[in-house]
């Protein structure tokens, strides 16, 4: 019989209990109740701990200092929590009581590991509780909490709500368990159940943006658009003769119609459409001015006046983007309100995002070419293994080999050194990411403005010079078609393809492209979740925390007497993440101490 208790603090003996059979107990199933969503705006009410049997409903606010006795067993490192969507109750948890929970089990994380590729909702508890278990859940009781005051007191169902759901965690753990042993993702899974902890506190901790100088890039982004609007008409003057009133041509860039039909009438030939995959297929200077227009635009419409409105946090002015563990199918991050990743790499925008104190400094860390790094360390090609083993450059590096000349990037030997045959490495990265994602002559052709025989023979020269990379993507993709999954060579994350027709040729290709992306991307994100890990528990000491991460880069804001011993102790954290997993090819970090967030 499932037995739920409620401890107030008021009398001991309960109190005593409870403690007691959570000290005895190992694995500890943990639920929170809260009046809304932000650690900062709303307050913890309830605090939910047990088994399958037994769940003690803990009412915060009448605990008083009683609580100390339950977060002595939040601490602790021998104890595994295992909460839904653990991400939000650690935040609580932390912001109010500075509590860090060491050893995580996330459910929710672990069903979208399991079902990655088969479906993209059902992850809630009610939608578990279904799979695993003969019960139901009713969650209409959990909207009361949004209505309540800190302090007040609580009805026998809201109670028994709290509860319940503790109740049905550790059945779904040994279930789940059974499946993540079963598919191979018991590593995957420890390594985004260790990453909840870092994601929460990227969260709490958010950057401090300085408001001022953000305002004034709006200013510049508008002078810059008027700029892009007359190079525009420069191309489109020939085709549209009518101006308005400012003495602009009398067209609108942001109309597709307008555009399109403007486009068609310069090109002499009708266009498909205006987005912008298209408009790259396009050989005329008309392209990179209509990009062009377009970047400005989105920089005054997204990154202006409504951005800070919209995420500028009203206590902590701050922003505090939302990180998504498994945003990706790849297992990558994704971000929002705001999205990092989206925030232009130009520094005339990063460097809006700032230490909040004159006293503390940021760091910012990356892993130079890494996902060239991942697929030398996959496929054992030798000219690849040797750019890491050497630091060199890997994009000239491989130009000199497939045109045979001496290839240097511009500056590599001082500010005025014009580099000599720069022109030939573009080429030659733009070829070594396309092939991470299956593109072939068509794409490459587009991308650089070659003619698609010359991109074709390109192409041909870097199979035939690297032909263990060819061996490693036609593995890849052979163990695609076999197992109807991509796997992580890394930690066995898998993206299942069960929906793919493999006697249609499209959705055969389209698998194609697939897995050869999947290993880079995949890895990569395996070793940034387990660098953050590794950050976390190495600056826990510090007088330093983790803001944000975005692709291959950690930040860091740290107090500036420490910020060498930080910026050391951050790189060995991250060098960890990739000698963890890889054993012929050495990453390099590359680490920059300022006021500011650096690209």
């Amino acid at each position: 019989m499932n037995h739920i208790t409620y401890v107030d603090g008021s009398r001991s003996l309960i109190l005593d209990r409870a403690i007691n059979f959570l000290k005895e107990t190992s694995i500890i199933s943990l639920d929170t109740e809260t009046t809304g969503f932000d650690p900062y705006l709303n307050h913890l009410l309830l605090i939910s701990m047990g088994n399958r049997r037994n769940s003690f409903v803990f009412d915060v606010a009448r605990m008083g200092n009683k609580i100390n006795r339950l977060l002595e067993i939040l601490r602790r490192e021998d104890k595994l929590f295992i909460i839904q969507n653990a991400k939000f109750d650690y935040k609580f948890i932390k912001k109010v009581y500075d509590v860090s929970i060491p050893k995580i089990y996330d459910t929710m994380l672990a069903e979208m590991l399991i079902m990655n590729g088969r479906r993209k909702s059902g992850f809630s508890l009610e939608d578990l509780v279904r799979k695993y278990t003969d019960a139901k859940v009713n969650k209409d009781v959990r909207a009361t909490f949004g209505k309540m005051s800190y302090g007040d007191e609580f009805t026998l169902s809201q109670i028994q709500y709290s509860g319940e759901d503790v109740l049905h965690l550790e059945t779904i753990f040994f279930k789940q368990s059974e499946v993540l042993k079963r598919d191979g993702l018991t590593e995957a899974a420890k390594v985004e159940n260790y990453a909840i902890a870092p994601t929460a506190e990227m969260e709490l901790n958010g950057i401090y943006i300085n408001q001022q100088a953000w305002m004034s890039l709006e200013g510049y982004a508008r002078d810059q658009l008027e700029i892009a609007v007359k190079k525009l008409d420069e191309h489109f003057n020939e085709v549209i003769s009518d101006t308005n009133l400012f003495d602009n041509l009398n067209i609108n860039y942001n109309s597709p119609v307008q555009l399109k039909k403007a486009l068609s009438k310069l090109l002499g030939r009708e266009i498909e459409s205006t987005a912008e995959a298209e408009l790259k297929k396009i050989d005329h200077p008309v392209i990179d001015a209509i990009l062009e227009y377009r970047e400005h635009a989105k920089r005054i419409s997204t990154y202006g006046l409504k951005f800070l409105q919209d995420h500028v946090h009203p206590i902590t002015d701050r922003i505090h983007p939302t990180f998504n563990q498994l945003g990706a199918e790849t297992g990558r991050y994704s971000s929002s309100d705001p999205s990092a990743q989206n925030i232009p790499r130009d520094n005339r925008y990063r460097h809006c995002f700032q230490a909040q104190h004159p006293d503390y400094r940021i760091l910012t860390a990356d892993y130079g070419q890494f996902e060239l790094g991942i697929l030398a360390e996959l496929s054992g090609e030798p000219e690849y293994v040797r750019i890491f083993e050497q630091g060199l450059d890997a994009h000239a590096h491989v130009a000199s080999i497939l045109f045979g000349k001496t290839i240097r990037k511009a500056g590599t030997l001082g500010p005025d050194d014009p580099g000599e045959n720069a022109e030939l490495r573009d080429y030659a990265k733009t070829v070594n990411f396309l092939v991470n994602y299956g593109g072939g002559p068509t794409k490459l052709a587009a991308k650089t403005g070659l003619s698609f025989n010359s991109a074709k023979e390109i192409l041909k020269r870097y199979w035939e010079t690297f032909p263990l990379n060819r061996k490693f993507f036609d593995e890849r993709f052979e163990q695609a078609k076999k197992e109807q999954c991509l796997i992580n060579p890394f930690d066995g994350r898998r993206r299942w393809a069960l929906h793919v027709d493999m006697d249609a040729p499209n959705e055969l290709w389209g698998l194609r492209n697939e897995s050869f992306n999947f290993p880079m991307q995949s890895g990569n994100a395996t070793m940034m979740k387990t660098a953050l890990s590794n950050c976390l528990r190495a600056l826990r000491s510090y007088d330093a925390k983790l803001l944000i991460t975005v692709h291959d880069e950690i930040v860091v804001e740290m107090h500036k007497d420490i910020a060498e011993e930080v910026r050391d102790k951050t790189i060995e954290a991250m060098n960890s993440a990739t000698q963890k997993y890889m054993s012929r090819v050495p990453i390099s970090v590359d680490a920059h101490i300022d006021k500011y967030w650096t690209k």
